[in-house]
């Protein structure tokens, strides 16, 4: 039985219009993804001042239900460097208590030892032979 529910943020949680831009600056602009401050405060002003952000509130609703119903522990899951915690919460809202843990790889999750069902809009972070649920947003 699965114990452990895995979320990406960008493309999962929230429209994948913010990773878009955010690889195009990185594109655009010669940065690295990992260790960038610029890049990561490039898009950190991005969500906090973007009005037009979409939360997936179906899947939010749902992991609240599976959550209730189960008694699984769910953890956000993200590339994002840690300095995004506060805008990353700013977004989720009231919907922050889902989350049992906020996880911020910089860049490095698909390397994180993890063990539980993962959702996100990228197959390649099905990692550690862990199922997952593929979902763009």
């Amino acid at each position: 039985m699965i114990k452990d529910i895995f979320v990406d943020f960008d493309g999962t949680l929230i429209s994948n219009y913010f990773e878009e831009e955010l690889y195009r600056y990185q594109k655009d602009n010669n940065l690295s993804y990992d260790n960038s401050s610029s890049l990561w405060d490039w898009y950190a002003k991005l969500i906090d001042n973007n009005t037009e952000q979409v939360l997936n509130i179906n899947l939010l609703n749902q992991l609240i239900a599976i959550k209730e119903e189960y008694y699984v522990n769910i953890h956000l899951w993200t590339n994002r460097q840690y300095d995004l915690m506060k805008a990353t919460k700013k977004t989720l809202g009231s919907y922050i208590y889902v989350f049992d843990s906020f996880n911020f790889y910089a860049g490095d999750k698909a390397n994180s030892s993890i063990e539980g069902l993962i959702l996100d809009n990228d197959s390649k972070y099905f990692i550690n032979n862990n199922p997952g649920i593929l979902i763009n947003f």
